[in-house]
């Protein structure tokens, strides 16, 4: 019976990941294990625009790059008219089962599981447990950076861990809470409840191909690698913003080297595990902000008979009926500016929305005053902090497998994962 795994490592750099294990010989074992596997460095896109995970990531579920499969911003694959992998194996008779897959679209007749990520508008399988998952996850990482996560959530949470985890991780979740002050911590936990969940679905399960995908660590590098021990930059984070002492890449190879061993314990599998890209140190440093609610703040902007649907931190799409309020809004955002500095500077105007992005990156003080449209605007209030840039992308992914490649060489493209996993279902 063919069986195959497409674990999906977002943005893990292992040239750091290498470093620690150097540094703490026999620490590591699931991490030590999978570098040992046989192990290839792919490519992606050449402008750096379109170095992005959900650019990526719909490379290698459509084996194209981005010039065929035009997929630019997060949740686009609801209107990509090719395939995916996933519906091209269904066909073919096998069984199909996906967890938080990154721009995904759900268009699988009878999958074991499809679990969507929090971010893609499209819908889980039709079992009750598939649905409090996707609900639970999506709920806690779009309103996390909030503060403002429901009652209903932390039940499902408990009533999941409870029920679907493996009972000797429920002290690192426990750990994981109690330390929840340190904000990666949330990131970690969410991410070992997904890997839990998805060796207890495929144990529950038949499926020939399964698909994980994991964010944690890439928003920590995003966050925190300046902390790193093996950084040897210039550039430090402020003790206000973290302590010196802390090291958020440590923590996270922690997490993940129980998920590792883990799949790698429980599943006598085939594996593939794919980066799709890295992230690397930035040279500068940037402020990422996010609308602490979007509906309110367009409002007083004077933005008229719209739908908002918030995206991955600074992102977020603005849905009209009216193409001349489209356009209005479009005029009112791309002249919004506080101290000569635009606060959108990245509108894309589509049939009939905006995709739009948060780009002001400076301090804001506590009275940093916005006046527009016979209103004042406290930016202080409005705006999320969210984190420090720490780390951006590059091109440069990792692939490791446990089994040769029948078309997978290094130098390839990210798309020729998603090849390769066809070619293994004779595709």
């Amino acid at each position: 019976m063919k069986k195959l795994n497409l674990i999906e490592l977002n943005e893990i750099n292992f040239e750091i990941i290498k470093r620690y294990i150097l540094e703490y010989p026999k620490v590591f074992k699931g991490f030590e294990r999978l570098v040992d596997l046989i192990n290839f460095e792919t490519t992606s896109e050449h402008i750096y625009e379109h170095i992005e995970p959900w650019i990526q990531w719909a490379s290698v579920h459509t084996c194209k790059g981005y010039d065929q499969h035009q997929i630019f911003r997060l949740g686009d694959i609801v209107n990509y008219k090719g395939d995916q992998i996933f519906e091209q194996i269904e066909r073919r008779g096998f069984i199909v089962g996906c967890l938080s897959p990154m721009n995904t679209d759900n268009r699988l007749s009878k999958p074991a599981y499809f679990i969507p990520d929090p971010w893609t508008n499209t819908k889980p399988d039709n079992s009750t447990l598939s649905k409090v998952i996707h609900k639970t996850i999506k709920q806690a990482v779009n309103d996390n950076s909030e503060g403002k996560i429901k009652l209903s959530t932390y039940v499902s949470l408990i009533w999941l861990i409870l029920t679907k985890t493996q009972k000797k991780n429920w002290f690192t979740y426990l750990k994981l809470y109690s330390l929840r002050k340190k904000c990666w911590n949330k990131a970690l936990f969410l991410d070992l409840l997904l890997s839990d969940i998805f060796i207890y679905l495929k144990k529950r399960n038949r499926e020939n191909f399964s698909c994980l995908f994991l964010n944690g660590f890439a928003h920590i590098q995003h966050h925190y690698v300046l902390n790193s021990i093996m950084y040897e930059g210039p550039l430090k984070n402020i003790p206000a913003y973290i302590s010196e002492n802390d090291d958020p890449f440590h923590d996270a190879m922690i997490v993940y080297d129980k998920i590792i061993f883990d799949l790698f314990k429980n599943f006598d599998e085939k594996f593939i595990f794919a980066t799709g890209l890295r992230q690397i140190p930035v040279d500068k440093k940037i402020i990422y902000y996010r609308l602490k609610d979007h509906a309110r703040f367009l409002t007083a902007l004077g933005i008229k008979n719209f739908k908002v649907e918030p995206r991955m931190t600074r992102d977020f799409l603005i849905i009209f009926k009216n193409s001349n309020d489209l356009v209005e809004a479009e005029q009112i955002l791309s002249q919004i500016k506080f101290k000569e500095k635009p606060l959108f500077s990245e509108i894309e105007r589509r049939v009939n929305s905006l995709f739009v992005t948060l780009t002001y990156s400076d301090p804001i003080e506590n009275q940093a005053l916005l006046n527009h449209n016979k209103q004042t605007l406290n930016l202080s209030e409005e705006f999320i902090f969210v984190a420090n840039k720490n780390g951006h992308h590059d091109s440069l992914g990792y692939i490791f497998t446990n089994f040769k490649t029948k078309i997978l060489k290094t130098g390839d493209h990210v798309s020729y994962i998603g090849k390769e996993i066809l070619k293994f279902f004779e595709i």
